[in-house]
């Protein structure tokens, strides 16, 4: 995903989570829980044991390995399960599943906008600064003393 400026969601714990970015500060990680995630209880047990071991905001590795070194085409982070099992893993345990399946939750919205400059160096002082954000109709929307 090309990173813009955003509000953090429920869902943005997966881009911090990802190899891909680094957030300084980090994301809030507040993501569903993932066995609580709507049809978790309509999977086979199997499938359901596994999801309630995984951490909310990750998204889980598909290997082609188990983790014997055995090939393996429904293996997630080394332990095989089933095509069903995979399929459910792979569309709700990412940053786009997790948008999909709560992008309309009333909850869905964080209190936190991540505003990027374009720019790699620090633009104020550490002390005595105050930064004022306003929106397009020139109304302050925020204000925070450095």
């Amino acid at each position: 995903y090309a990173i813009t400026s955003f509000k953090e969601n429920i869902c943005s714990g997966y881009l911090d989570t990802s190899s891909d970015y680094t957030f300084t500060p980090s994301l809030s990680r507040n993501c569903p829980r993932p066995i609580a995630e709507l049809g978790t209880g309509s999977l086979e047990s199997s499938c359901r044991n596994f999801i309630s071991r995984m951490q909310s905001c990750h998204t889980p590795k598909f290997d082609k390995l188990d983790r014997n070194g055995d090939d393996c085409s429904n293996c997630v982070e080394g332990e095989r399960l089933s095509s069903s099992c995979v399929a459910f893993i792979k569309s709700h345990y990412n940053y786009a599943g997790c948008i999909v399946n709560h992008g309309s939750d009333p909850n869905f919205s964080g209190d936190t906008w991540r505003i990027f400059l374009g720019q790699g160096w620090p633009m104020w002082d550490d002390e005595h600064e105050v930064i004022k954000l306003f929106d397009n109709t020139n109304k302050l929307v925020d204000f925070n003393f450095y």
